[in-house]
This record gives structure tokens, C-alpha cells and sequence, in this order.
């Protein structure tokens, strides 16, 4: 047996996992017709491939009409999802992994106007505050009803050939009778200690008589909600939790208990429930372990798991039986392959930039911050095959879109030289990591680094590129990833006498006492730099933006965040007023704002006013080569949407193709700029 407890099998009821680490539900938003067709299978079969031990798919699979999908679930309501399931179990298993499927009702935990129109569901009328909507208290029809919802959507389940099924408890319907401040009934199935459990001693009794003693049954749960203390109502503490497990393990119908910790029902509860980077690792592994100590049924875990020697902890302290690497799945399916060839070292890491979620919960997908063949496996590999004919390949600029570029002609053979006009790698993700918050992203450039460095990429600093340059390397193929820079913002008066955020991160210039920051961006910049300025001196701050929410591109697990930390430091945010000016004042500046829905003006007397705006791109280099190269610096476009881009010959004469990657094309993010790299040279 492996020294290493990550790779001991695991004996789970009639099933013997491979090993301890498991991707858990969770919902990336792959569905189609809310079936889980290719794209969902081939993502689970990755991580199968790449060696877990067990994948659990379908984050809150929903089990009744009256339970519709508020982020993207997957319906189990009818026979029509079964022959995807089966196709997706058989996948799976060819891989050797073990699969289950998480089913759900979401109870109050969604929205009326989606799908049939139906209203939520709840023990009573109390709306959950992230999604709104006014839940119909349910009736015992209904509650019979969805009874025999759940046992179908088990069997349909087991009929498909997964393993099992897990129940999804906290925040969802089943926990909603739990918890005293969302159930005010009166009835048999009230909040008290002898009623909270009627209904889901019901689910579980109709799913076994449905499935049988065989087929794996658990339910993921909270081990203390916290409510008490974040909201001052009567939630579940980690007693009541404790004495609920122990209720329901006496049941005699489950196999295993999967244990979480905080609760879903406000935005910072969903925040620390999923928490990102800035965030301890593992925060609530204790309270998992503290939960096995009092019960016999195996254990799983996953929250914030991010690198291998925590989970490796985990396993071999005994704090649980198995743990969940979900979101480090996402940014390396590979895993346990790594380790078992002795590459833990390469491993990518996932560095909890949040991406993945907020991108789920706002454009209905979820997907990795560095990892672009995540979600895409029927395009992008994640293991790249060898080019036929190695080339030279030259990339300009050494930040992440430039060093994924290297990465990928460098696995795939081609011999690539790097130049970078500074001494150092990582562009614009050095400023971005000089945010304590936001130090993890250093990880990303780290990890691409290491992986061009044992590619054998040749790397060029302080060489400040030109078309000369790039000629006397004789390349045929030249990547432009030279990024972007500042974009200045124009105002009617004193653009001289504003500050760029950059200058401040880089430490060029120091935050001041008093400061107007004003973020006409809406990404993690302005947030992010507004509490590193808080940190570092700033004593009074306000964050004005022109757009109706300040950070409105900061997504649902990072926003709460920077809110906490702005206004622990009693920061100002002002959103709807433009910067029009700013003009000397003695010692001082004033600032002038505008409001375009008042046609209002007003000023502030501050020390500083620092001004973020996004990035123009860094593109003279590729203006310059353009001419010189066989397709112009053009992009077959239309390939590029069926995933086979062509190379172009516009100038066959010529002696190198010519691209333009992340920043240096158009300011957008890290992801787009991998994206761009992958997508283009995967298979040159």
C-alpha cells in the first residue's frame, strides 16, 4: 500500500474507492435541456481519468416541478434524464471512478419566474433574502408529493448505474423544517425537537423502499449554521446539528454523512460558506472531525481544500474518511495522477480566486481561472499531444497570457524563447497579488513559471522587444503577449493631479490620509486596491463609481469579502456619480462628481484621488510585425468558434505567423487571456 493516506482505498458499503479525495456536488452550469449531455459528462470523465476516487456530480439536482433551476441544475423530475446519466455513469466507471449523483428540493431557496412559473415552496412563508421570492407554505399533499419525488428521482438514480446519492440538506428544503427561524409551523412537522425531523425521515424511508439497502445513501449537511451569530436569529448550533446526525444515523437508511459548516441565506453567509482566497484554508474541517468523533458513519468533506498536504492532513489525522478537492479538480482534474508519478510538485493549484463561481452564479458557467480546457474538454485537452514538426517559437512578454503560450508549444514540443522586457515574470498579476486578499494569485505565474522551466523554456529578461528583435531570432511563429497598460481617464479638468491605482500597488506612490478612490472599471481592481490603501495608511476612503453598484463585476464569493473589509475601515462607497474633475485646493484636491440622474454636482476635499480604468492595449509591437508576417496578424475567426483554428496565409512569402494574446489584444481577464493562448496554439 501507498505511503502517501491520500491513495488508500476507502471500503464504502458494497463499494471500494481507489482512493480518499473526491470531487463533491457542486453545479458548473453544463447542462443542456437540464440533462447533463457531453459537455457535463467529458468534465466528470476528466477527473475520472485523472485518477479520483470518487466524483459526485449534479449540485442540487432538483426532484420536483416546483423546485426550479435557480443556477443551473440538472432535472431529475422525469425519465428523459436517465439514458445521460447512464452514458455519463458508464464513463466514469471505464475510468475507474466511482459516481454519485446529489438530488435536491430547493424549498424557498429559489426564484417564481423561472421555467414553469411555479411559486417556491416552504414550511412557512418566509423568503430567503438572496433570491426573493415568496414561498406557498406547503400543504401534507404537498409534502407527500414531493416524498414521492425524491424515491423517483433516487431510482431513477440508481437505474442509470451510479453508485449512489446524496441529500442535500443546508439551506434547502430538508433544513428548512430543521431550522426554527424558517419553520413556524405548528404541525406535525414544526421545528421542534420531535417534529424538525418528520419530513426527512419520510424522503429517506420512501428512497430506500425505492432503491433498496444496497445503493449508496448519504446527506450533506451544516455542523453549526452560525445564524446566531451573523444574523442574531435562531439557527442550528453545532449541538443541535450534532443531535440531528445522530437522529438520522439511528434511522438506519444512510451510509454517510457529509459535513459543511455556515449557512446560504444571506450573501455573506454564502461568501464564508464558499469562501475564497484572502480566506484560512479548510475552515471548517475541525467541525467535520468533531462530528466524527460522535458518529459511526464514514465522513466526507470539502471546503476550501485547495492543496494536497491539507487534504493530506485531513485523511491521515482521521478527521474524516474522505475529502473533497472540488474546486482543485477544477483547475487540475490530473491530480491524483500526479502524485502516483511522483509530480506532486506540478500539480495546478487552485488558487481560490472565486472564478468559478462567480461566473456560474452571473453567466450561468462555471470555470476555471487558469485552467481554460475546464468545462471544455471536447475542444481542449488537458493533456496536449506532440506537434509533428517542432518549430521555434518566439513570445514576447512574460505575464500569464505570454507564459501559457510558452507552456503550450513547450509541452507540445516546439522550442520557444520568452522575452520580457523587466527582470521578472507575472505582468499585471504582481500588482494584483500585492493586495494581502489577493496574494494567492502570485500562484498562478508561480505555477506557470515552474512548468515552462521544466519545458525547457528559454527566458530573455530585460529585453525591451522590437521588430529588429524579433527578426535576428529567426522564429516561425511569434506570440505578442505584451499586456496592457493604464488607460488614462479623461475629465474635464486636472487629469495631471490624479493618481493611477497601479502607482500605488507598485508602491511608486504612497496612499494618503484622506483618499477618493474612483473606480470607473467595476472589476476586483478598485475593491481590492481600496482596502490594500486602508491597510497601508488611509485613514478615511470612499469608493465612488459611475455604475449603479460599486464593484459591479465583482462577483457573489468575492464582493461580500471586500464589503466586510471596506467597511470594517468605515470606508465610504458611492455609487451613480462620475468623476468630472479635480483642481488644487491649498494642500489638497477637489474633486468634482456628477450624477447623471439628478444632472447634480457635488465635491470632495480629499489628500489623493485614485483612479482606476481598466487597460488599453500594449500593441505597437504587433502593428509593427503585422505586415511582416504570412497571415497578417489575422485570426481565422470562424475556426476559432468550432475550435480549429486554421493558420491563415495571407503573405506565404513570409517567415513567421503572428498572433496577439490577452492584454495586448483587448484589457479583459487572466482567464480570457489563457483562454486565448490555448485556443490558438493547441494545435500548431
Amino acid at each position: 500500500m501507498s505511503l502517501d493516506p491520500l491513495l488508500h482505498p476507502f471500503e464504502f458499503g458494497h463499494l471500494t474507492l481507489r482512493n480518499r479525495l473526491i470531487s463533491t456536488a457542486h453545479a458548473p452550469g453544463y447542462i443542456e435541456d437540464r440533462l447533463p449531455k457531453q459537455r457535463y459528462r467529458l468534465y466528470h470523465q476528466a477527473k475520472a481519468k485523472g485518477g479520483l476516487g470518487l466524483t459526485m456530480f449534479g449540485g442540487s439536482c432538483t426532484v420536483s416541478p416546483d423546485s426550479p433551476a435557480a443556477f443551473a441544475q440538472i432535472d431529475l423530475s422525469h425519465d428523459r434524464v436517465v439514458p445521460w446519466m447512464k452514458e455519463m455513469a458508464q464513463g466514469v466507471h471505464d475510468e475507474g471512478a466511482a459516481i454519485m449523483c446529489q438530488i435536491t428540493h430547493l424549498g424557498r431557496r429559489t426564484a417564481f419566474d423561472v421555467e414553469h412559473w411555479l411559486p417556491p415552496v416552504a414550511p412557512s412563508a418566509i423568503p430567503e433574502r438572496p433570491h426573493g421570492s415568496n414561498p406557498a407554505v406547503l400543504r401534507e399533499a404537498d409534502l407527500q408529493r414531493i416524498v414521492a419525488d425524491y424515491a423517483r428521482a433516487a431510482y431513477r438514480c440508481a437505474e442509470a448505474g451510479l453508485d449512489g446519492v446524496e441529500l442535500m440538506a443546508y439551506a434547502h428544503l430538508l433544513d428548512q423544517f430543521w431550522t426554527p427561524a424558517f419553520n413556524q409551523r405548528d404541525d406535525a412537522y414544526s421545528a421542534t425537537k420531535n417534529n424538525r425531523l418528520a419530513f426527512t425521515l419520510q424522503v429517506i424511508e420512501a428512497i430506500r423502499e425505492a432503491v433498496g439497502k444496497k445503493f449508496l445513501l448519504g446527506i450533506r449537511m451544516t455542523g453549526n449554521d452560525f445564524l446566531r451569530e451573523s444574523q442574531g436569529i435562531q439557527g442550528l448550533d453545532e449541538s443541535q446539528c450534532l443531535h440531528i446526525a445522530q437522529q438520522l444515523q439511528a434511522s438506519g437508511g444512510l451510509n454517510f454523512f457529509n459535513f459543511v459548516g455556515g449557512h446560504l441565506t444571506t450573501d455573506m453567509g454564502l461568501a464564508d460558506c464558499i469562501p475564497p482566497m484572502g480566506n484560512p484554508s479548510a475552515p471548517y474541517l475541525s467541525l467535520a472531525a468533531r462530528m466524527k468523533q460522535n458518529l459511526q458513519l464514514p465522513i466526507m468533506h470539502a471546503t476550501r481544500v485547495t492543496d494536497v498536504a491539507t487534504a493530506r492532513y485531513a485523511i491521515e489525522s482521521g478527521a474524516v474518511d474522505l475529502i473533497g478537492m472540488t474546486r482543485g479538480h477544477m483547475a487540475d482534474p490530473n491530480i491524483i495522477a500526479k502524485l502516483k508519478a511522483g509530480q506532486e510538485h506540478r500539480i495546478r493549484p487552485c488558487v481560490g480566486a472565486g472564478y468559478c463561481l462567480d461566473r456560474l452564479h452571473a453567466k450561468g458557467e462555471a470555470l476555471c481561472i487558469h485552467n481554460a480546457a475546464t468545462g471544455r474538454e471536447a475542444q481542449i485537452p488537458h493533456t496536449l499531444y506532440a506537434a509533428s514538426q517542432p518549430r521555434h517559437v518566439l513570445v514576447i512578454g512574460a505575464g500569464v497570457a505570454g507564459m501559457e503560450a510558452a507552456r503550450i508549444m513547450a509541452e507540445r514540443g516546439h522550442k520557444v524563447t520568452l522575452l520580457e522586457a523587466t527582470g521578472q515574470v507575472g505582468g499585471q498579476v504582481n500588482l494584483a497579488a500585492m493586495v494581502p486578499r489577493r496574494m494567492e494569485m502570485a500562484s498562478i505565474t508561480d505555477w506557470l513559471f515552474a512548468e515552462c522551466e521544466a519545458l525547457g523554456v528559454d527566458f530573455v529578461y530585460h529585453c525591451f522587444a522590437d521588430r529588429d528583435t524579433v527578426q535576428s531570432y529567426a522564429p516561425q511563429m511569434v506570440i505578442v503577449a505584451t499586456g496592457g497598460l493604464p488607460r488614462p481617464l479623461p475629465l474635464k479638468f486636472g487629469e495631471h493631479l490624479v493618481t493611477g491605482l497601479w502607482d500605488i500597488l507598485s508602491g511608486y506612490a504612497k496612499p494618503a490620509a484622506k483618499a477618493l478612490v474612483y473606480d470607473n472599471n467595476g472589476g476586483h481592481q478598485a475593491m481590492s486596491g481600496a482596502s490594500y490603501m486602508l491597510a497601508k495608511g488611509t485613514l478615511q476612503l470612499e469608493l465612488v463609481s459611475p455604475h449603479r453598484t460599486v464593484g459591479r463585476d465583482v462577483g457573489d464569493v468575492n464582493f461580500p469579502h471586500y464589503l466586510r473589509d471596506l467597511y470594517a475601515h468605515n470606508a465610504r462607497l458611492t455609487a451613480d456619480w462620475e468623476l468630472l474633475g479635480v483642481q488644487q485646493q491649498d494642500h489638497q484636491l477637489l474633486a468634482t462628481l456628477w450624477n447623471e440622474y439628478s444632472n447634480s454636482q457635488q465635491t470632495r476635499l480629499v489628500d489623493q484621488v485614485v483612479v482606476e480604468n481598466s487597460t488599453d492595449a500594449n500593441d505597437e509591437l504587433f502593428h509593427q510585425l503585422a505586415p511582416l508576417s504570412r497571415n497578417n496578424g489575422d485570426i481565422d475567426f470562424m475556426g476559432i468558434q468550432q475550435g480549429l483554428p486554421r493558420l491563415l496565409e495571407v503573405n506565404p512569402e513570409a517567415d513567421f505567423y503572428l498572433y496577439r494574446i490577452g492584454d495586448a489584444w483587448a484589457g479583459r481577464n487572466i482567464h480570457a487571456a489563457l483562454y486565448d493562448a490555448i485556443r490558438l496554439l493547441k494545435d500548431y
